[in-house]
This record gives structure tokens, sequence and C-alpha cells, in this order.
């Protein structure tokens, strides 16, 4: 089964534009990776760590020990930076100078592994990992705390007991809803060095509770820097597992519970996709940390020691691969058209994403718009009275950072049209004497300036489509529908009178299938144009497209 996964999803990347070492990671080229280091606004000669980028991209929260410091002893503080862009779906970030976060978050001792959600008030509430000292209470070696902004300051840390123990407990990471932390420990109970756990709130208590070990994520080395992306089903970490770039790299999985059903409420301790390796350029020979990408699933934050930043670690961002971005949930909407024409229809129709499927209505204008999830492909099957059934795979691979996936349907006639079709135009008065008026005409919207045309005896004939200028039936039929003819009668002395004319209708009378010959009436009035579809049966069209075709015959 492993194999059969694994031979997939090289064949994902290598469609992707990324391929594959022996070692089994993938590799990005650089110029697509875009790894890039922050610049000296936010990284120095000392060292920049665990970065945590909140999902709007707006500010950036880091350790540090740089100067200054909030305590005496210069250890490691927490720091933020705003990012200034105009445009955060489409600008590259521009932090501004960074900050101490200051007190009462930092400390004399070591402050860090920060991970903050916005609140419904608005308000931040972040956690993060220290030492108990003074005031701070817990254990003696690394333990998670808690504050949250309020009224314009972040009020004094507590620790979370329900966490803590006597080992190292830290890096702690808190689902966008609130409900799921992630956090590495060493504590007992584990499989290797450090490994992420994971506990569920008890929201009637007020709670964390007890936490459980990430099955199918950790291994016999240490999992450590855990970040829950805010699609609730994408975890990224890093790993320095065996078969790796080089000593921790970053890797991502997904909970299967959420692939499965996207508004399960639970993210479950284990039942974890195989973790994937990012690869190079996102992992190098040295240590790559503390992943944390935004919202849209675009860039991605993380801190490296590779030798060519300011400091011993500095902070990157990078564009997050295909294969590794979270699963967005976006609004699929879009109208149903009746070929390509304008008239819209009011229908049903199935969509089927991955193992999710529903049924979709749409409104009386055609208009649809329900929630998937991107990075899937997503089946249309369609199927409508007097029309083609419609059977669609779509690629929503490609993000879209206003959340918003566009597609409309066009279905295609349930008509066939012969190799060319064309008009026989009668001009009269409002009186029905047949004239021979001075005209030119153009087929919209394909057809920019007006052509000249023969008529005698207030008659005329003229070519509406040839079909082998299209690649099937399909196309010309859908194309056909949506048509219009233009014509535009010319008068001595007086203005031009123009009018349009759908080929909607047309198709509309005959609907089975169309003639060779199509009679259309122009009656000139005062002021204005009036076309009518001279509506024949089958026996008078057969007639007509006849005597067309002698027509044509002797004038060759």
């Amino acid at each position: 089964m492993f194999s059969i996964i694994f031979r997939s999803f090289l064949l994902l990347l290598l469609a992707k534009g990324v391929y594959a070492l022996p070692s089994s990671y993938p590799i990005t080229p650089p110029e697509i990776a875009a790894v890039t280091n922050l610049g000296k606004g936010i990284n120095s000669p000392n060292n920049e760590y665990t970065p945590f980028i909140t999902p709007d991209e707006k500010f950036l929260f880091f350790q540090t020990n740089r100067e200054p410091v909030a305590g005496p002893s210069g250890d490691f503080d927490l720091w933020y930076a705003k990012n200034s862009a105009k445009d955060m779906y489409n600008d590259l970030p521009e932090f501004a100078i960074a900050a101490n976060v200051g007190f009462p978050i930092n400390s004399i001792r070591l402050d860090g592994h920060p991970t903050l959600r916005r609140l419904p008030t608005g308000e931040f509430e972040m956690y993060f990992s220290s030492f108990a000292e003074g005031k701070r209470l817990g254990p003696k070696l690394t333990n998670i705390y808690y504050t949250i902004w309020r009224e314009g300051k972040w009020i004094e840390p507590v620790p979370v007991e329900e966490l803590n123990t006597d080992y190292h407990d830290r890096m702690p990471s808190i689902s966008e809803d609130g409900k799921f932390l992630f956090f590495s420990s060493d504590r007992p109970g584990g499989k290797g060095g450090d490994d992420i756990w994971l506990s569920v709130r008890d929201e009637e208590k007020g709670k964390w509770g007890v936490p459980q070990n990430a099955e199918g994520i950790n291994t016999k080395d240490s999992e450590v820097t855990p970040s829950i992306h805010s699609d609730g089903t994408t975890l990224y970490f890093s790993s320095n597992k065996e078969g790796g770039v080089g000593g921790y790299d970053i890797y991502f999985t997904q909970s299967s519970a959420r692939l499965k059903n996207p508004e399960t409420p639970a993210i479950l301790a284990e039942g974890w996709i195989s973790p994937v390796n990012l690869g190079k350029p996102f992992n190098c020979e040295f240590d790559d940390e503390y992943p944390t990408v935004i919202s849209s699933g675009k860039r991605m934050y993380f801190a490296s020691n590779r030798p060519e930043g300011f400091g011993t670690f500095d902070i990157y961002y990078a564009n997050v691969p295909d294969f590794a971005r979270p699963l967005l949930r976006l609004n699929f909407e879009g109208t149903v058209y009746s070929g390509e024409s304008t008239k819209t229809i009011s229908t049903r129709f199935l969509l089927k994403g991955g193992e999710q499927s529903q049924e979709v209505e749409t409104k009386d204008d055609g208009y649809f718009k329900v929630p998937i999830l991107s990075y899937k492909t997503h089946t249309i099957t369609l199927e409508q009275k007097g029309y083609r059934n419609f059977s669609q795979t779509v690629d929503t691979s490609k993000p879209t950072e206003r959340n918003t996936f566009k597609y409309d349907i066009h279905l295609v006639r349930n008509t066939t049209i012969p190799k060319a079709v064309n008009a026989r135009l009668f001009f009269l008065t409002k009186n029905k004497k047949r004239i021979s008026p001075r005209f030119e005409y153009r087929l919209l919207p394909s057809e920019n300036s007006f052509k000249k045309a023969k008529i005698k005896k207030g008659v005329s004939s003229i070519q509406l489509i040839d079909t082998k200028k299209f690649p099937n039936e399909d196309a010309a039929i859908s194309a056909f529908e949506g048509f219009q003819l233009e014509i535009k009668v010319l008068r001595k002395r007086k203005d031009a009178l123009t009018a349009r004319f759908k080929f909607q209708e047309i198709i509309e009378h005959y609907k089975d299938a169309l003639p060779s010959v199509v009679p259309l009436k122009i009656t000139l009035l005062e002021d204005s144009l009036a076309f009518e579809l001279l509506k024949t049966n089958k026996k008078a069209a057969r007639a007509m497209q006849k005597k067309h075709k002698k027509k044509s015959t002797r004038s060759r």
C-alpha cells in the first residue's frame, strides 16, 4: 500500500515540475521556491528563531537574543514586526523594523516558541514557551504559558497546567478555532527523543484534555516545531529522522479524518497521512525548523542556520510547493449558460471532489455558490432536458487569494447542425411590400467590421456559420447560440437603421436539428428595423433548402 501511495506522490511531483532524488525527497526549482532571507530589518548577527506569522500575514512574532533585552541576562526574548505591504494578497512582505514585545511576556529567562490566534472579540491570545521564574510558576524545565492581548497590553502569563510536566514541554501551536493545541515534548510515553503531542480543549470545563501522542507522525528520532495551519487539516513540523536533506528538515502531513470530511469537529491524534519531506531548497544540509504558513497557503516562514544568513539562525520565507499546500476552503461559484449565449439555466448538478460529493442547485438566474476544498480536482456531472449530458473535471489545484474559484458552465443544446447554416433575408416595408435597400451586416461577437451584401427583389442570402471552422459539432452549436446578426440599412440623407437578431431564437425554434437555410423577415419601419424568424415546419424548411441549393448551383 505504501509503495502505491509513494509512486503516486512521485508522479504528482513530476507533474508539478518537481522531481525526486533516490533518497525520496523532492527538489523544487529555486526560482519557484524563491527562498528569501528576511533581511536586516528582522535578522541580525544574533539568533532569530521560532517565527510565527499570523494567518493574514500582518504580524510576525519570533524569538531573538539581540539587544535590547527585557531581562538582565541577555537570554531569548519575544519580538514582533508588522507587515506594511499595501496588498497582502499580491505584494511581497515588507516588515517594519522589529521591536521587543516587552514585559510581562518576556522575562529574565528564555521566552519563545509563540503561537497566536485572533479571538471573536478581535483580541489576540498567545501560547508560548518559557521557564518558571519568580511569579512565573511551573516545573523546572520549559513550560507552556498563556496570555491575552487586552485593552492594549498583554496580561500576566499563566502556566497551562494541564500540559506542563517535569520534562520539556514547548513549541505550542494553537488551531484557529482554539479547540486543538499541538506541542513538542520529551516526556515518557513517546516514540523517540521529542514527539509531537495533541491536546483537545474541554469547553465545558475550560481546560485542556490529556495530551495524546500524534500517531503516524512520530518516530524513534525527534519530531519538533509543530504548526497547525488555519485550515485545521494540514500540519507542518520538523524532524531529524533518517532520509532527510540535513539535520532537522521541514515536513508536512494532513489529518485523514479532515480530508474525508472537512467539517468533522475533531482532529484525531491518530490518522495522519504519511509525512512528506518538503525537500530542497526549503531544506538544506543544516537545520530548517519552525515552518509557519499564511492562510492562503502561498507563503511559508521558517528558521534556518544555513551559512548564508546574518547570524547563526535567521528567518526566511518561501513559496509553499504545490504538493505541500494546505486545503483551503473556497467558494466555488459561477453561472450555468445555454451555449455561449447569455441565456441562463436553472438546474441541478453533482459536484464531486476527492471523497466529497454534493448536489448543487442553481438559482433562477443560473447562479451557484458552494463551499469546496482547494487543491483537488472536482468533477461536474449535469443532465438537463434539451441539452447534451455535461461532464467536466475542473482543476482547482491553483489557489485563489480571494478564496473564490469561478467557473461558468456552458451546456450544449441537443441539436444537430449542418456543415453550413445560411440565412435567407426578406426585406419588407411595414405595408408588407418587398424592397431592396442597400445594407451591410456582421456576425457578433466574431466580426468587428460590416460586410456588404447583394440583394435582389428584396431577397438576400448570407452565411451564418461554417462548422469547418470549429473543432467539433459541440463547439459549433455552442458558439452558434451565442451569435447575433447585426443588420445596418443605409438610407439617403438619413441615419442608417440597425438591429440585432439573436441566433438563440433559431435554436429554440428548430430544437432537434438546424436547417441549412433559415428564413428571416426584416421590416423597415420609420426609424427602426424589426427582425422576425419565419417559423417554418420541417416540410417547408426542406423545400426552402432544396430551392436554395438549386439557386446556388445555377449561380455557379
